[in-house]
């Protein structure tokens, strides 16, 4: 009998095709795990430094906040201390103030008629000016929250950064539309005639809200507490 009619050919080209597909299939399946178990693993080790992190960009919106000259009764009537860990670790420390109750549902609206009003009892002139310094304050605050975020963004959850990026991508956006103002500026100035408006006054009204959306998601995350109190904190 000859080694050709010995030999299994059958089974061997079963084997080749078997170990192929288990080839692939280990190829695909590395590719998927990998990678997803690298990163929950960083997560796992650096949950620590993320909430270090989160609470670095509490802090900014916060202190924005308390800053702002756009302040009324009603809506500083409350304000929300939050705090980092829970009470009676080491890990507890205060985190800061937020001047607003973001969970109330008065606050968004109220935000909007407050900035409405302190612009609308000036003329245009002097509105330029105050705003001027707004967007000013806005930049800084940007690029404060922007290194946070490029610095230690693997640290971050995605779906924060993303929400935190959104925040600076809009406020980056409304910067840009507000320099009409000063060719706005610069045309008053060749033709002598007077500001009769301002352009950017109502796109406040988004930026704000949106930095109370954010405070309120961060500070229901699990590792953060926080108590609502009637005391009006001051810049």
């Amino acid at each position: 009998m000859s080694c050709m009619e010995i030999f299994d050919w059958n089974s061997f080209w079963i084997n080749i095709y078997a170990g192929f597909i288990y080839f692939i299939l280990g190829i695909l399946f590395s590719i998927w795990l990998i990678p997803r178990f690298t990163v929950r693993l960083i997560k796992r080790r650096n949950k620590g430094y993320l909430n270090r992190k989160t609470a670095s960009i509490l802090r900014e919106l916060c202190e924005f906040l308390t800053c702002s000259q756009f302040r009324d009764k009603e809506l500083n009537q409350e304000h929300i201390a939050i705090y980092f860990g829970k009470k009676g670790t080491k890990n507890y420390a205060f985190v800061g103030l937020c001047p607003m109750n973001v969970f109330s549902p008065i606050t968004n609206p109220k935000i909007k008629i407050v900035i409405n009003d302190y612009f609308k009892k000036l003329d245009p002139e002097k509105a330029f000016q105050e705003l001027t310094q707004e967007y000013s304050r806005l930049k800084l605050f940007r690029k404060e929250i922007e290194t946070i975020l490029s610095a230690h963004s693997l640290y971050l959850d995605d779906k924060l950064a993303l929400k935190i990026s959104d925040l600076c991508s809009d406020i980056r956006g409304q910067e840009i539309k507000f320099s009409i103002n000063y060719e706005y500026q610069d045309l008053l100035e060749k033709t002598q005639n007077k500001r009769t408006g301002v352009f950017g006054i109502g796109e406040l009204f988004d930026i704000y809200g949106k930095i109370l959306y954010l405070i309120r998601d961060l500070i229901t995350l699990k590792n953060f507490e926080y108590t609502i109190d009637k005391e009006q904190p001051s810049c």
